[in-house]
């Protein structure tokens, strides 16, 4: 997914309202113009028993896509995980 295609989905008014669409752009644009309140929900894994997470992002892809398009500096999320480890990843305090 790109800014552009993101920037001619605002273009063109293509602003898609409901989860769970093939149209990621018109998704993102649409979040960009009705920023969400709900968290995005992150799990970083537990690295001290060697579980470590592929994508990090279990729920919310979308919305974290339109907070970085709007160059957002911070974002709600509902953290899972090793929290210290998270802690050192984010570098906010996380507490369970």
């Amino acid at each position: 997914m790109s800014r552009t295609a993101v920037r001619l989905a605002l273009a063109d008014g293509r602003l898609v309202g409901v989860p769970g669409t093939d149209d990621h752009a018109g998704r993102i644009a649409f979040l960009v113009e009705h920023e969400a309140q709900d968290a995005i929900e992150v799990d970083v894994g537990v690295p001290v028993l060697n579980y470590w997470m592929t994508w990090m992002v279990t729920d919310g892809n979308h919305r974290l896509a339109a907070a970085i398009f709007l160059k957002r500096e911070h974002i709600l999320a509902g953290v899972a995980g090793q929290m210290d480890y998270a802690k050192r990843l984010f570098g906010v305090e996380c507490s369970a």
